[in-house]
């Protein structure tokens, strides 16, 4: 980075911080007096990006300059489950947390659309009070091709792959019931400009109407294509922000044992998309831009509340890792600013869900009483103080990098567990950046103890892969314990067991194996809490390995619980595979192991091009596994077997 280049990007960010003392003071020509009497029945226009990080926001000046300092700025705004669909399903359910809508993940079993009750709806309580309401973009995974779930006046959802300039989209309308789009259309357009275009086109259809917009941009999310103008524009700009590349973990979880730290051509990889997910965010900023100049020109802007958001941040190498789903910082905290006629300007540091209280608020603008999970932020936005939360849950159930966790976030605290018993304790005030855990430290057991004894009650349930190891012919007894959730639960297994084990519905493995092998076997787990959204039973479905030895193969081990894995010296002897994928330089490539026929918690790897070697540890000798490779040239499936 050239040092001009370097003094204008420490110039941006200085000017993109959070609103001080002098922006609380009103906005020239914007009506004052904000309050509930003034709300009900105003409209709403949700802007939500995709992986976007609180950090992340400065690139975008026409954002920065017409919603940050003309709207409220909320320096402490979190998503409880910091994955898409997860915290798209919450608002659109109406405000609840992924325990309660049943959407953990992304994808099923325990995500996607096919978990999600859309029978009880945001959409569905707002156009039944005369909304008209338009979901245009990015939506649940796993939605149905020309599926349109109930209660939207205007649905456009493109079936984006990685081409942002060639993809099919969805265009639809349904009431009370879902309903079948018209044929698929094929778009040639940039998809930001798009998305933008259609939003307008809905504005311009609501006439005098009230009316809620969810405008869901794909950007930053990978591939994070710029538009042709704003190609390059950030060549050259990194991000080495606190626990980059993270020299010593030895205070983090067990697991980071397994997490290497950054090579230099991940480093340079994880730069580039870096600078596109910059780039790509400059058309979301126009398209902000767009949105207002529309609200004005058609005399809606003082009867319209503007919101920007996130559906999860994004880690960049901090920790050594780039991903979501993840407990620190860069994953759950998330930019959030509204911009209401005559509401408060400036900044607030109250703990907000984006996932619960976003929806709350929209049914509160809207004059509407709704059950919900949340809480509203209209008393905030008319410059009260109220009561507020002294502590906010984020939950993981299914990321790729970490195991299931849970943890709670107070002003200055963040304690996190860790389905593997692993525990992590952070002093927002002096460590931001989290790179100094003090769950192990004398001096700091009695707030871990509280908040531990807090958190207990609130988790839902999870599970974790676990390998159990068994030896043959012996007989076993292990009683089988989810993480979180609320007893008594009743287990159930969805594929075979090794022969002559036996499940029982409290949990209990039990027999004696009479054949070696490795298991894959399904659990499903129903707790006793009812999920307040659809008023199901708590459950998950999780995997669990069973590996079966002769004993003259040394010792197995014990397992106790789904909540420990056994020591990787008292497993059978196993064995590595590598494999080399040629690739673009620069580009990630990813690939997925599994001894099964599908890829439901696999082991994963990636590495970076030209020559991108990918190693898979711990495998089981004289097994056949399946690789699918995706980067490079596309998407591959391999087959190896490994050594004996």
């Amino acid at each position: 980075m050239t040092v001009s280049a370097l003094a204008a990007m420490i110039a941006l960010l200085s000017a993109c911080r959070a609103p001080g003392p002098s922006a609380l003071q009103p906005a020239s020509g914007r009506p004052q007096g904000f309050s509930s009497g003034d709300a009900e029945g105003l409209s709403v226009v949700l802007i939500m990006t995709d992986d976007q990080r609180a950090d992340a926001i400065w690139p975008m000046l026409h954002t920065r300059a017409r919603l940050v300092d003309e709207g409220l700025y909320f320096d402490n705004a979190y998503v409880n489950t910091p994955m898409c669909c997860p915290t798209r399903a919450s608002i659109a359910a109406g405000g609840f947390l992924a325990q309660d809508t049943g959407v953990l993940g992304n994808y099923g079993p325990n995500g996607g659309n096919g978990r999600f009750d859309d029978s009880s709806s945001l959409s569905l309580t707002l156009q039944g009070a005369g909304y008209r309401t338009g979901m245009i973009g990015k939506y649940l995974h796993e939605t149905g091709g020309r599926y349109v779930p109930p209660g939207w006046t205007t649905w456009v959802r493109p079936d984006v792959d990685e081409d942002w300039n060639e993809y099919p989209v969805a265009i639809g309308t349904s009431g009370e019931s879902a309903a079948t789009s018209e044929p698929m259309l094929e778009v040639s357009q940039y998809l930001t400009d798009y998305l933008t275009d259609e939003s307008l086109a809905f504005l311009d259809e609501t006439g005098d109407a009230p009316f809620f917009l969810w405008l869901n941009h794909y950007a930053p999310h990978y591939p994070a294509t710029p538009a042709a103008e704003d190609a390059g524009r950030y060549a050259g700009y990194y991000s080495r922000e606190g626990a980059f590349d993270e020299v010593d973990v030895s205070d983090k979880p067990t697991f980071f044992a397994e997490i290497d730290r950054l090579t230099e051509e991940e480093i340079a990889a994880y730069d580039t998309l870096y600078q596109g997910a910059l780039e790509s965010l400059l058309a979301v900023d126009r398209s902000v831009s767009a949105i207002l100049d529309h609200l004005e020109e058609s005399g809606r802007i003082d009867d319209t509340v503007v919101i920007f958001t996130s559906d999860n941040g994004m880690s960049w190498g901090e920790h050594r890792l780039y991903n979501k789903g993840l407990p620190w910082e860069e994953s759950v905290l998330v930019p959030l600013i509204v911009r209401a006629p005559g509401g408060d300007i400036g900044d607030s540091h109250k703990l907000v869900s984006v996932s619960t209280d976003l929806p709350a608020t929209i049914l509160d603008l809207a004059g509407i009483e709704a059950t919900t999970g949340g809480r509203s932020l209209e008393p905030i936005l008319a410059g009260q103080d109220p009561s507020w939360r002294t502590s906010l849950l984020i939950e993981g159930f299914e990321s790729q990098m970490v195991p299931p966790f849970a943890g709670l976030i107070t002003h200055r605290w963040k304690y996190i567990r860790y389905a593997t018993g692993d525990e992590e304790l952070y002093d927002r005030w002096f460590d931001p950046y989290e790179r100094w855990s003090l769950h192990a430290w004398p001096s700091h057991q009695a707030i871990k103890s509280s908040l531990a004894a807090q958190l207990e009650p609130r988790m839902g349930v999870a599970l974790g892969r676990v390998d159990i190891p068994l030896t043959l012919g012996e007989a076993t007894e292990i009683e089988l314990t989810p993480f979180g959730g609320t007893a008594p639960f009743t287990w159930s297994a969805d594929s075979a067991l090794p022969d002559g084990l036996t499940l029982s519905a409290d949990g209990v493995l039990a027999g004696v194996p009479t054949e070696t092998g490795t298991w894959k076997v399904g659990l499903h787990v129903e707790g006793s809490r009812v999920r307040s959204h659809d008023g199901e039973l708590e459950d998950v479905s999780g995997k669990v390995y069973i590996d079966v030895t002769n004993a003259d193969e040394g010792d197995t081990g014990t397992a106790s619980s789904l909540v420990s894995l056994p020591p990787p010296a008292a497993r059978a002897e196993r064995t590595a595979v590598e494999v080399l994928v040629p690739a673009p330089p620069g580009v990630v490539v990813s690939a997925y192991l599994s001894g099964s026929t599908d890829f439901d918690d696999s082991h994963h790897a990636s590495g970076v091009g030209p020559e991108a070697v990918l190693r898979f540890d711990d495998l089981l000798p004289g097994k056949r596994y399946r690789i699918r490779v995706e980067g490079g040239d596309g998407v591959h499936d391999l087959e190896v077997t490994t050594a004996r």
